[in-house]
């Protein structure tokens, strides 16, 4: 999606790293919404083909202006005050938890209080799902004046 989406609002043309057979599928993808467990399975069936080409190089984020359009378009740490709450599903395939997790810990050192939910078994289709009655308790917490947990390494 991001291929798809940067492309059309910064040009960046996707022909430097995606194989053009792969084109089509992500047209299609990007047409498709994630509205219940049965268009998951529609995805699945939409991405079969990117499994046999996709990519035409390793890391993407080294080809110009995929660099540099990632390092403009990612989060940065916040101010202090701003409580932060992270939900990551453990076997995500598309936002690795190691991503997420270097992510808090930009936040920490910049002295964010962050709460970082981990959910064991839980991929990227269904990580906002599980992780919907934490988030509510947390931000229920925020408004009533709890005080704020931080996961963060003292």
């Amino acid at each position: 999606m991001t291929l798809w989406s940067w492309q059309r609002v910064f040009d960046a043309k996707m022909d430097k790293v995606v194989d053009p057979r792969a084109v089509p599928a992500i047209d299609q993808l990007a047409q498709e919404c994630i509205e219940g467990p049965f268009d998951i399975r529609r995805r699945q069936l939409t991405e079969q083909p990117l499994d046999r080409y996709f990519l035409t190089v390793k890391h993407p984020s080294d080809v110009e202006p995929w660099h540099t359009l990632l390092a403009t378009n990612s989060p940065g740490a916040l101010p202090p005050e701003i409580p932060v709450f992270l939900a990551q599903g453990a076997d995500d395939a598309i936002v690795h938890p190691d991503v997420t997790k270097a992510y808090a810990a930009k936040l920490c050192k910049a002295g964010s209080k962050v709460h970082m939910l981990s959910m064991p078994n839980i991929g990227h289709g269904r990580a906002a799902q599980a992780s919907t009655q934490a988030m509510l308790a947390w931000v229920g917490d925020r408004f009533a004046g709890a005080a704020v947990p931080d996961d963060c390494e003292q």
